[in-house]
């Protein structure tokens, strides 16, 4: 099946009920995409194994993930990449937590958090 990353996304969030304007900003983890001095951008072809990244979430969540090729990938073979996801429970935050500490956006983002359950309380 040759599917692009936004139709990927839309087929599993009608799912839950959601639709194309319920898809705000999108996160594009692996693929890199520079522009140059006229403000063309370009895909830059990269060995994207052993690659990971982790999140962090202390509220109830939907992530809808594609593995679609990025549309500006000259490959002229459709092939999507793997990928390996792992679900693990965070530890309990700490009084100093490097995920809370590490900016003041994520200070404010845990302070909202906070703010929100106790309002459900």
């Amino acid at each position: 099946m040759y599917q692009n990353g936004l139709d990927s996304l839309l087929v599993e969030m009608t799912k839950y009920g959601l639709a194309q304007q319920d898809l705000t900003a999108t996160l594009n983890l692996f693929s890199k995409i520079v522009p140059d001095l006229a403000r063309e951008m370009s895909y830059v072809q990269h060995d994207n194994t052993q690659q990971s990244i982790e999140l962090r979430f202390e509220m109830d969540c939907l992530v809808f993930l594609s593995n679609s090729p990025h549309a500006l990938d000259t490959c002229q073979s459709y092939q999507p990449a793997d990928i390996e996801l792992k679900l693990f429970k965070a530890f309990a935050l700490a009084e100093h937590d490097v995920c809370r500490d590490s900016c003041p956006q994520n200070q404010r983002g845990f302070q909202n958090n906070a703010r929100y359950y106790a309002v459900l309380v």
